[in-house]
Order: C-alpha cells, then sequence, then structure tokens
C-alpha cells in the first residue's frame, strides 16, 4: 500500500486479474483510468466518480469508492433521487489484501453485509454504469453527486446508516412525489435461484418491469437478511430489468438452505411489487421509512414467509402502500401493537371490499366470545374493536369508503362496542348484586350522536338510569358502579383515538357519572342550569344502548328544551366562539375546528338554525349536520344554494380535520400547517388536491365562508 490508500496499489493488469472475466469488456477503455481513481481512494477521499456522455442525456459512469455496509443501498437510492436511469451496470468488490482473482474475496462490495463493520471491511468497489437522465446534465451535476455520496459515505463508515439511508429516502419521496401513480397492474416478479454456476457464491436473478426504489430497497433487505452481494449486473432490455446478483451469506459461503432461498425469493418480490406502486403514495418518504421498519419487523419473526404469502395480491400490496404513505399512527398500531392480530385484515381482500352492517358486528363478536378460550370478556372486545377499527379505518383511507360511509361504519362499530361493553359491566354487577331490573340508557352525543365519526374521533355518552323512589340511594350507588365497569372494559388504544367522554352530563365534571331522569328532567330547563352552548349540543343527543323506553322519554325532554321555541343567546355563542379560539388555539395558527371559519362554526351555526326552525318544524330535528342541512333547505330555512355552500364547507373542513388526524394519529393537534411545508404539501396529496396551491385556495373559500356565518346581520 502506497500513502493513505487502501488495499494494494493498483496497475491496469492487476486490476483486471483482479476482477476477472466479468470485468473483461471494460478493460480497453477503462482499466487505466479505474486503476488510477481506485488507487486515490484512501484517507480523506471516499469516491470518486467520472461521467463520460455516450448520447442524449446519456453517460456512462465509473464509480470508485471505499467499502462499507450500505453503500450500494445508497448509490441506487441517490441515483434514483436524482432521477437518474440505471439503464446497465456493474457493481465489484476488491479486498483490502489481494487474494485469489475474484471480484468477491471480501463481503459485500459496494452493498450489504450484515455483519462485517466497515473498519473490517476495508476495500474498495468499482460501479460502472449506463445511466439516462431526464435532460442533458453537466460536470457540476456530476460533482454535486460525488460530493453528496462522499458525505452518505461518511455517515454509514461512522456507523450512522440510519441517517443515511434518512437523507437518501427524503430525495426518493421527492422524486416519487413528482411522477404520476401508475394505475397498471402489478406484474409478475421472476427470481431464479442458482447454485450450479458457482461453488463460491449463489446467483440470485431477478427479471420484471423497472421500478427506480427497488434497487435501493432490496440492498437495505438484504442487509437484514444477512446476505452479503460479491457482484452485482444490471441490465436493461425493452423496458425490463434482468439484475443478476451474486451473493453470500454472512460467513461468505453460498446460500443452498431451501427456507433461506425461499425467503430470498419472497423478499426480492415483495420488495419490487411496493417499489412500484411508491408513487401512488401521499407520503412517498413515509411509505419508504415505514416499509423499510415492515421489512424489518418481518424477517426477524420465523414464519415471516408464510405470512407474506398473501402480499402476492396486488390489491393487498396497494393496500400496503397507500397505508404507509398515509398514516404513521395506522401503521404503528398495525406493525408494533396489533400485527398478529391485524395482519389479516390487510391479507384478506373480500373483508376489506364490504361494509359490516351492526348485525355482521354482532354476529361476529358473538363468535369470537366462544372461542375465546381462557380470554376475559373484555380482551375478547378490545381486540375486536382495535380489529374492526382499523378495517373501517383502512377502507377509507383506500378509496373503498367515502365520507359519509366511514362514519356510519364507524358509528354503528362504536354502538356495537358500547352495548356490549355495558353487557359486560352489567352482568358482572348482577353477579355482585344479584337481580336488578331498573331501566338505564347510554345515550351518543357529539360525533357520535349525529353519526359523524371520524379518525380518532373520541366518544361522547351520558349514562341516564331511571330507579324506583323506594331503593333510589342504592339504584345511584349501582349505577355509579356500572359506569365505571363500562370504562374500565373499553381501553383507548393511544392519543384520544375512541376516548370516552362524559363531560356533557348534566352538571358536568363535578356530577355523578351516570344522572337519573329525575336530574334530566329538572337540570334541562331554563330554570335547571344548562347552558346554552349544551342545548347546542343536545340537538344531536340519541340513545345508543339499554332501554328503548328511557331513551324516548329522555328524548321527549331534551325536545322540550331545546326546540321549546325560545330563542338562542346568539352572543353567548359567539362569546364562546371567541374564547375557544383565544384560549384553544396557538398564536400564529390555524386550527381546523376552533379557529375564526373552523368547523366549530359551520356545525355550532346549523344547530343554532334547528333550534331556531325546530319548534315549527320537527323534521329539522335530526343528529346529523349535513342531513339537518339538507332538512333546513327543505322547510325554507335555508335558500338551495346556501345550503350547497354551507354543505360544501362542512364537508371539505370535515376532510381536513380527518386528514390531519389520520396522518398525525393524534385527535387533539388539528392545526392546519403551514402551506410552505412538506406537512402540508402531503395533505394536499392526502385529499387528492391536485396541487398546495388549490389546498390553500380553497381552505381560504370555505373558512371565510365559514366565519361570515356569524357576522351579525344589520
Amino acid at each position: 500500500m502506497t500513502g493513505n490508500a487502501i488495499g494494494p496499489r493498483l496497475t491496469p493488469e492487476a486490476l483486471e486479474e483482479e476482477l476477472g472475466k466479468p470485468y473483461a469488456p471494460l478493460v480497453e477503455r477503462f482499466a487505466r483510468r479505474h486503476a488510477e481513481l481506485l488507487n486515490a481512494i484512501g484517507g480523506p477521499v471516499s469516491v470518486r466518480l467520472e461521467a463520460e456522455p455516450t448520447g442524449e442525456a446519456r453517460y456512462l459512469v465509473s464509480l470508485c469508492a471505499r467499502d462499507c455496509v450500505g453503500l450500494l443501498a445508497v448509490v441506487a437510492g441517490l441515483f434514483a433521487a436524482r432521477r437518474v436511469d440505471i439503464r446497465n451496470g456493474d457493481v465489484f468488490s476488491l479486498p483490502a489484501v489481494s487474494g485469489s482473482a475474484s471480484s468477491g474475496s471480501a463481503s459485500a462490495g459496494s452493498a450489504s453485509s450484515g455483519s462485517a463493520s466497515p473498519e473490517a471491511r476495508g476495500g474498495r468497489v468499482l460501479d460502472v454504469f449506463e445511466v439516462v437522465t431526464p435532460q442533458p446534465v453537466f460536470s457540476d451535476f456530476w460533482r454535486t453527486f460525488e460530493t453528496e455520496l462522499s458525505e452518505l459515505i461518511g455517515l454509514l463508515a461512522a456507523g450512522e446508516s440510519e441517517a443515511a439511508v434518512d437523507r437518501v429516502t427524503l430525495g426518493l419521496s421527492r422524486a416519487a412525489s413528482t411522477e404520476a401513480a401508475d394505475d397498471d397492474p402489478l406484474y409478475p416478479v421472476s427470481v431464479a435461484v442458482d447454485n450450479e454456476a458457482s461453488d463460491r457464491v449463489t446467483e440470485l436473478r431477478i427479471q420484471s418491469v423497472d421500478s427506480p426504489a427497488f434497487l435501493f430497497e432490496f440492498a437495505n433487505a438484504l442487509t437484514l437478511l444477512d446476505v452479503n452481494i460479491e457482484r452485482v449486473e444490471i441490465r436493461t432490455l425493452y423496458g425490463e430489468v434482468r439484475d443478476t446478483f451474486w451473493v453470500t451469506d454472512v460467513k461468505g459461503k453460498p446460500i443452498v438452505d431451501e427456507e433461506r432461498i425461499h425467503e430470498l425469493r419472497v423478499a426480492t418480490a415483495l420488495i419490487k411489487q411496493f417499489s412500484h406502486l411508491l408513487p401512488r403514495s401521499a407520503n412517498p418518504a413515509q411509505a419508504l421509512k415505514q416499509f423499510s421498519s415492515f421489512t424489518s419487523e418481518m424477517l426477524k419473526r420465523p414464519d415471516w414467509t408464510a405470512a407474506l404469502e398473501p402480499l402476492a395480491s396486488g390489491g393487498v400490496m396497494r393496500t400496503l402502500a397507500e397505508m404507509m404513505g398515509v398514516s404513521r399512527f395506522l401503521w404503528e398500531d398495525f406493525l408494533r401493537l396489533q400485527h398478529e392480530n391485524l395482519f389479516p385484515v390487510v391479507s384478506d381482500a373480500p373483508q376489506l371490499e364490504a361494509a359490516k352492517t351492526a348485525a355482521d358486528l354482532r354476529a361476529e363478536l358473538a363468535v369470537e366470545r366462544a372461542g375465546a378460550g381462557e380470554s376475559s370478556p373484555a380482551e375478547v372486545l378490545n381486540r375486536f374493536k382495535d380489529r374492526e377499527m382499523f378495517r373501517v379505518d383502512l377502507r377509507h383511507i383506500t378509496g373503498r369508503s367515502d365520507m359519509d360511509g366511514f362514519s356510519r361504519e364507524l358509528t354503528e362499530l362504536a354502538e356495537a362496542i358500547i352495548a356490549d361493553a355495558a353487557a359486560i359491566g352489567w352482568d358482572e354487577l348482577r353477579e355482585r348484586h344479584g337481580r336488578f331490573d331498573s331501566p338505564w340508557t347510554i345515550f351518543g352525543a357529539g360525533k357520535l350522536g349525529g353519526c359523524e365519526l371520524g379518525f380518532a374521533s373520541d366518544i361522547e355518552l351520558i349514562f341516564v338510569c331511571d330507579p324506583p323512589e323506594a331503593n333510589a340511594a342504592e339504584a345511584k350507588h349501582v349505577f355509579e358502579e356500572f359506569a365505571r365497569r363500562f370504562l374500565k372494559v373499553l381501553k383507548a388504544r393511544q392519543n384520544g383515538v375512541f376516548e370516552i367522554d362524559l363531560r356533557l352530563r348534566p352538571f358536568g365534571e363535578s356530577a355523578p357519572l351516570t344522572c337519573t331522569r329525575t336530574t334530566v328532567e329538572r337540570y334541562y330547563t331554563p330554570e335547571g342550569g344548562a347552558q346554552q352552548f349544551e342545548r347546542l349540543s343536545l340537538v344531536k343527543l340519541r340513545p345508543v344502548a339499554g332501554d328503548p323506553a328511557l331513551g324516548e322519554r329522555v328524548g321527549a325532554v331534551r325536545d322540550g328544551f331545546v326546540y321549546a321555541g325560545d330563542p338562542l343567546d346568539l352572543d353567548n355563542i359567539r362569546h364562546l366562539r371567541a374564547r375557544q379560539a383565544h384560549e384553544l388555539v396557538r398564536t400564529g395558527t390555524t386550527h381546523a375546528k376552533y379557529s375564526p371559519g373552523g368547523l366549530a362554526d359551520v356545525e355550532y351555526f346549523v344547530q343554532a338554525q334547528q333550534i331556531a326552525a325546530g319548534a315549527l318544524h320537527t323534521a329539522v330535528r335530526v343528529p346529523n349536520t349535513r342531513a339537518a342541512i339538507a332538512a333546513l333547505a327543505e322547510v325554507g330555512a335555508f335558500e338551495r344554494a346556501f345550503a350547497a355552500d354551507l354543505d360544501a364547507a362542512y364537508a371539505f373542513l370535515r376532510s381536513i380535520i380527518d386528514g390531519l388526524r389520520v396522518v398525525r394519529g393524534n385527535a387533539k393537534d388539528l392545526t392546519i400547517p403551514s402551506p410552505e411545508t412538506r406537512e402540508f404539501d402531503y395533505l394536499a396529496r392526502r385529499r387528492e388536491f391536485a396541487s398546495s396551491a388549490r389546498l390553500q385556495r380553497d381552505l381560504e373559500r370555505h373558512m371565510r365562508f365559514a366565519r361570515q356565518l356569524w357576522q351579525p346581520s344589520d
């Protein structure tokens, strides 16, 4: 070795001997220059690149670099991020210490050893690629490419491979975002494994339609499988790639175990299909990152190939790709929290295609309970709840249900869960207290009452009981215990998702969890203490479980209070909205619900108009906002054009809130990102806007309309 060079100094003849027959076609033109480039690698120099034009926007790129774990992935990813298409290529590895005349005496040149450290490997790589760029580029393009690759190699050599991959992933996502989604079917992937051609390496031949991110993801996956890449040959013929990888196991031996070979086949097909679907994602960077997490987690499982067999279905692969690029919290639920329970949801296409009725849900829950074994009723219920919520969410984000259908499905599921949780709590009470037949009803309010549940919605409930006067004190105690048991049965997953909210009950948080019918009758009167906002909220009250007769009686009390014809104190509502905007919205930000022009303005306005018209027109006494808008137009309270604008504003703001919640997985954070941010771009893509500018214009238009609803008329 001379100076700071890595490995022995190379002459053109030594390079030809070292790399052998695969390098022979390049010897006449490039051996001398390649030797010079390789000899320069060492010390502070980690990469040298030369690009020779060969035609219009076509180049022959020679790349010499310090060998380190993950190099092939970042090279391939950087090309794809710069929208440089590799048409043909050869990847060679040279060991730090001269050995036999072969291209693979060091593990994984330019590639992905799972165990060897960069210091232990210490070799160099030579990559020669025939590439095509979107338009002709000049020397500064390649200098920038070389500089960025040098920085990435520095991260890899320092053991910061995750940072390097993240940086490449971001660039890949930007490139994918500019591509049109491919609606073509997923093409078959041919994977041939040959252990006969060589007794030293396994030959892996892949044939399929080209996809830019494949080589990046595949090299990462081989790292996870502890597979070393000795050499790579990339060929493109009539738009079809025919890639050959010469690989070994972590000990440098051929891969001959049938199970390991099957793993290679499945992983190759999986990654090839995913990379083909990447441009369909609302957030390609997130999709790539989560796909890597998915691959990492799955490959740790002893039976992972069997679990992934259903991914041969194009529909299943599309579902995974769309989920990964839309929702971080849904994906984390799937991958880390609910994998064993939820993977069948993704792989069972028929189950995703159709909505389930309330009767379907009750029947399935009964079957699961019958076969529960040692699981408690509460454990069975929560597993069922999480799986079915995931299924309904997934149907919506993959376009299988629209917003109204999504809300109906979530509402029917919530009602089935509430009824079952109540039955569990009531059965436990009967075991403890004996027969106790006083009627009770659980009422839904807010989004549940209005059949308007969305991503990460909480569940607003009011418990009402009707004990006989003879044992009222005992009954109140029992019903309070009933409510507490109910709250213990249902478990919220995270961040406000399916959290139970009882704050709308009479007298609020200071009151018992369960109120009596007598309390309801006294509280919901002009003199009973109910506030103006409670009169608004009661518009959405409806029974969801328990005794129907008691539900009707309480409903009559509600109608007498809400729709009595007394004018609503609109100044009080305006004051409430001003407080919300001041106390619940961060300074300098826009909140999709509570900022002026947010969803609350639309909802409160519609409820106020229902109260005003409801004394004469019982048809407007409906809990659903969109149904109420239509009913108000039908009775003449709204002009048709105004009703259409109001409905459009409501639907738009609902969709924005659902978009924010599904991306963030948080019921609380409804701050709209700044239009200059990537998050705003992702929101536009998720809501299928043609551009971020179009989303911004529509947002301003609908919020301006909503603000004007509460301006006092002259």
